[in-house]
């Protein structure tokens, strides 16, 4: 077959043949050329079609993805307020078990719609016992029924009393807040436990008594003073110092004592720049004038008070009345200055009238000399102002001594001068007089030192050495001292009795030190000290913690049946075997509500080893309680809980503290104790995963958890 555009083996064309085959060979290719124009119109239009349809496509899916965005929208929106809802719930159900006292709910006829647990376990009852009950039904306290019935009965939508009631035959007393609502037809109460606080208020006025007992019986004048020169406050011994018959009339006639006081204007001055410098001053010594006008000398020590950016508040400090030490010591400065006149004239008698006992003369006047320079000693030492004034040299031995207004307690009858530190007193005090001669001497400067002798001799057997305990002022004598350095080698040793003053400022420093036990027994250290400074509320949240709960297993029904005192005992135990475990793991134990306990770990002082802490303790609380025996003589159970995850913590309360957690994972933790078995620890899933590699777990399975739905557990196991 022969294709019919080949070239065959045929002769040579003419011309014309051949412009007649090119004519139909191009005929031929614009005929392909038609056909291929044609093609390109079909193909665009359907390129054209294809366009519309994607579009029409992508329109339609938007359309649809903007539907369901919207409709997914609505779903989330609805979980979200059905969540919200819920968490509502739990939150108030949290807040309402978290109040650290006894909620109820009364209809207007004085009955019971509902209680919180904390009431219903204060009596040992499940909350449903109490629905329908009249409100005296218990026999706790008339005082109650009697404010609730007065409640209704008035017009007021709030009200607050103080009453007293028996609980487990116990009188306590209760802090009762209420408030109506439907219209005035109920009402809901809190009631607080202030039974504690009221003992401490009590505490701290019997404490205040005693301390104003102090402060208006002591001897010497004690004051608080403005730098303007106005009395803050006096004790009773400066109004009697001052020639006043009370405080009262003092401070009302005292209102400039730079003026009104001193005889010398000029020494408040003083008294002020040393105060500026110094921030306190010892022995100062002044002439004033009491109220009728006579003049007395006085000794004032005192110090400067300031708050915490050194702003001067006031000065404090205590006065003597030196007069009749000043006069003796004008008096003898007189009798000196005689002897040296009548010195003076016989030298000069006799060197007149015989000039042959010049030798003798000589002699003499080395005599004058020593007696000068002991005299000028004198001076020194009564200007200093003190009640025991000594010279030692540098060797320690005592030159000359002079007690002004008080006896000696250790050795009286001992003669001092001519010996040693080492020959009179104990070793303890020896070493310490030494140390502090040498320390003036080297440094050219005075030397301030507290010590303690004992009272009477002291005895060889002395394991101490002759120290004493701080609080022993029964046998020991406690002194304060200004040891300034003299020439040649000698010092001046200034001291004053300070066992009256040691012994009231050790008492208060024992109140404040009970005080401090007491608060750290309520909030953690941290929060305390920050409390102290800062009394406004305290909260911070925390990203992570770990939340244990307890419960002793059948605690309620063995109660019944236990005198109140062993119970308590029986708890006391206990819960003393928990707080022992927590101060050993660094744990902050948060609250115990009936038999349940409750402690939490990586606050207020962030730990990263918490939740390792919380197991080791939950475990070892198994191993304690099941060594103590039920009355029946079977072991105890616990039923424990724990959950980790961010809390809020914080203090509330505004006269009784207390340090508490609000939370998602607080909740979650006392469910895992509520639903779990006697004799189990049940963790949830956050803490298997962070402890699951140092710890043996058994899962457990999904339980029901109320307000979260179904959640995996697994039992603590070792």
């Amino acid at each position: 077959m022969t294709h019919p555009h080949s070239i065959t083996a045929e002769p040579l064309q003419t011309p014309e043949a051949m412009r007649q085959e090119i004519e139909v060979l191009r005929q031929q290719v614009q005929q392909l050329q038609a056909e291929i124009s044609d093609r390109d119109c079909q193909l665009n239009k359907l390129t054209h079609q294809k366009a519309l349809v994607e579009q029409r496509f992508q329109d339609q899916t938007a359309a649809l993805r903007e539907s369901n965005d919207t409709l997914i929208g609505e779903v989330v929106e609805r979980r979200q307020v059905e969540e919200a809802l819920r968490a509502a719930k739990d939150q108030l159900q949290a807040i309402l078990e978290a109040v650290p006292g006894i909620v109820s709910w009364i209809s207007a006829d004085l009955r019971y719609l509902g209680v919180n647990q904390h009431l219903a376990k204060t009596f040992g009852m499940p909350p449903e016992a109490f629905v329908g009950q009249d409100i005296g039904f218990l026999d706790t306290s008339q005082e109650f029924i009697g404010f609730v019935r007065n409640f209704f009965a008035s017009p007021q939508l709030e009200a607050c009393c103080e009453i007293d009631a028996v609980v487990g035959g116990i009188g306590r007393s209760f802090l009762i807040v209420a408030q109506k609502y439907n219209h005035g037809k109920a009402a809901f109460t809190v009631g607080i436990d202030i039974t504690e606080r009221n003992q401490a208020e009590e505490g701290l006025r019997q404490a205040e008594a005693k301390y104003r007992n102090i402060f208006e019986n002591i001897v010497e004048g004690i004051f608080q003073s403005t730098r303007d020169g106005r009395y803050i406050s006096a004790n009773p011994a400066l109004a009697r110092i001052y020639g006043y018959a009370s405080v009262g009339e003092l401070m009302l006639n005292i209102t400039n004592i730079q003026h009104q006081l001193y005889v010398e204007p000029g020494r408040r001055h003083e008294f002020i720049r040393t105060m500026q410098t110094q921030d306190a001053i010892v022995g100062f010594e002044s002439e004033i004038y009491r109220k009728d006008g006579t003049r007395i000398w006085i000794s004032e020590n005192a110090r400067a008070v300031r708050d915490k950016s050194g702003k001067l508040l006031y000065y404090e400090g205590t006065v003597q009345d030196i007069t009749a030490r000043k006069q003796a010591e004008i008096a003898l400065q007189q009798a000196n200055e005689e002897l040296e006149q009548r010195v003076l004239r016989r030298t000069a008698a006799l060197t007149d009238t015989n000039r042959q006992l010049l030798a003798e003369i000589n002699e003499r006047h080395r005599i004058e000399q020593a007696l000068r320079d002991s005299e000028a000693e004198l001076r020194a030492l009564f200007a200093a102002m003190t009640d025991v004034i000594t010279v030692f040299d540098s060797e320690g031995r005592y030159l000359n001594m002079v007690a002004t207004n008080s006896a000696l307690l250790y050795r009286p009858d001992q003669e001092r001068v001519g010996r040693t530190v080492y020959e009179v007193l104990p070793p303890y005090q020896a070493n310490l007089f030494m140390r502090s001669i040498h320390r003036a001497l080297n440094t050219k400067q005075p030397v301030r030192l507290e010590y303690n002798l004992p009272v009477g001799d002291w005895h060889q057997d002395d394991q101490n050495g002759g120290n004493a305990a701080p609080d022993d002022f029964e046998n020991t004598a406690w002194y304060t001292a200004i040891i300034s350095p003299m020439p040649d080698k000698r010092v001046i040793w200034v001291a004053r009795d300070i066992t009256e003053r040691r012994r009231t400022d050790w008492a208060l420093q024992a109140e404040q030190q009970k005080s401090e036990r007491l608060l750290l027994n309520i909030l953690p250290r941290s929060i305390a000290e920050e409390l102290k400074q800062n009394p406004s509320s305290i909260a911070y949240r925390f990203e992570e913690a770990t939340i244990l709960f307890a419960d002793i297993v059948n605690f309620t029904g063995l109660s019944a049946s236990m005198p109140p005192t062993a119970l308590v005992d029986l708890l006391n135990e206990i819960f003393s075997t928990f707080d022992q475990l927590a101060a050993q793991y660094r744990l902050e134990k948060i609250k115990t509500i009936g038999d349940a306990y409750m402690v939490v770990g990586g606050l207020p002082d962030p730990d990263p080893e918490h939740p390792e802490a919380i197991a080791a303790m939950a475990l070892e609380m198994q191993a304690a309680i099941a060594q103590i025996q039920r009355t029946d003589g079977h072991p105890f159970n616990l039923r424990i809980g724990i959950d980790m995850g961010p809390v809020v913590a914080g203090v509330i309360g505004i006269r009784k503290f207390s340090y508490d957690l609000w939370g998602d994972a607080v909740n979650v933790a006392s469910r895992m104790e509520s639903q779990g078995i006697a004799g189990k620890i049940q963790v949830t899933e956050a803490v298997y995963r962070r402890l699951q590699h140092r710890y043996h777990f058994e899962q457990r399975g999904e339980i029901k958890v109320k307000g979260r739905g179904q959640m995996m557990t697994y039992w603590l196991l070792a």
